[in-house]
């Protein structure tokens, strides 16, 4: 069967890379290329930048709902269309071009629609995820699925966790393809009145609440937005970013600091946390003896 592979970020191009080894991926679409840096040096997404060392045909529209796309994907002549975190809404005439038109979703569906289910899970204290192959429809994420698998979140932070769905993802769309084959493809319809949804991450969805959240959730949090986007706090006139941390039974006023010699322990609603990877002002981020060893906190002092 022939595929059109459609995706952006490296979780996407696992799947890829999975598919081109079994199946004929006829056609690769993902984002164009962007400026990074100071030197503004165009770079590729990872969908393209696998889609070129596998030799495969690709291309990078600004939009995949304008006719130029519509033609290239009508010609691709493909059975099934897989897309991974692209990126972007598709439209219905897009959609009705082939046979299927799957996504690789990164949750257990109905749970956690929307674009960011791997960070929302793990802030939200979950115990379990997973991967759902469903089919794309023009509402979000809302589609039946057809085959599911969870894997346990225990205390793997976003970048973790997003590798090991990645190749469950990949596991799994292959699977896809061979019911496809044998023309066995069931398609279960997701009890809306369960769904969840997972909102894309926003600068002030990091800031730790001491007064408000026990440890385990700051903890949660923290997990959540590592290693991209951190959790941050203040202290005095600097912001903090905290990337990782373990809980810890200390007691304290909420944001004070309990210990500050050879770790950092800070109190919150509940418990505490003692902070294992930060990052100070215009620093890079590293281990916590480092940053005691040239940033002074006295104890009792206090985040906000």
């Amino acid at each position: 069967m022939k595929i059109v592979f459609i995706g952006t970020p490296s979780f996407a191009a696992t799947a890829l890379e999975a598919l081109a080894a079994k199946y004929e991926v006829v056609l690769v679409v993902t984002r164009p290329s962007k400026p990074r840096g100071r030197s503004k040096t165009l770079i590729d997404p990872e969908v393209k930048q696998t889609a070129d060392r596998l030799g495969l045909k690709v291309i990078q529209p600004e939009s995949i709902n304008k006719e130029e796309a519509i033609e290239s994907l009508k010609k691709a002549g493909a059975d099934i269309f897989v897309v991974a975190a692209y990126g972007k809404i598709i439209k219905k005439e897009v959609l009705e071009i082939p046979k299927y038109f799957v996504n690789i979703h990164a949750s257990l569906l109905p749970k956690y629609r929307g674009a960011a289910p791997i960070n929302r899970a793990i802030m939200d204290g979950e115990k379990v995820t997973g991967i759902s192959i469903m089919k794309v429809e023009e509402g979000l994420d809302t589609g039946g699925v057809c085959l599911k698998k969870e894997v346990e979140i225990k205390d793997k932070n976003a970048e973790e966790l997003e590798n090991e769905l990645a190749e469950i993802g990949a596991q799994l769309i292959c699977d896809f393809v061979e019911l496809a084959k044998k023309d066995e493809v069931i398609f279960t319809p997701q009890d809306d009145s369960k769904a969840t949804y997972a909102d894309k991450i926003s600068k002030e969805n990091g800031k730790l609440d001491f007064k408000n959240m026990t440890a385990e959730q700051a903890l949660h949090l923290i997990k959540g937005l590592s290693p991209k986007l951190g959790a941050f706090a203040s202290i005095g006139d600097k912001v903090c970013k905290f990337y990782d941390a373990k809980l810890v039974k200390q007691k304290g006023t909420p944001g004070q600091v309990l210990s500050s010699r050879k770790e950092l322990v800070i109190a919150f609603k509940e418990d505490a946390l003692s902070i294992l990877e930060i990052q100070a002002p215009g620093k890079k981020k590293m281990d916590i003896k480092s940053f005691l060893l040239g940033n002074k906190i006295a104890e009792n002092e206090v985040f906000e």
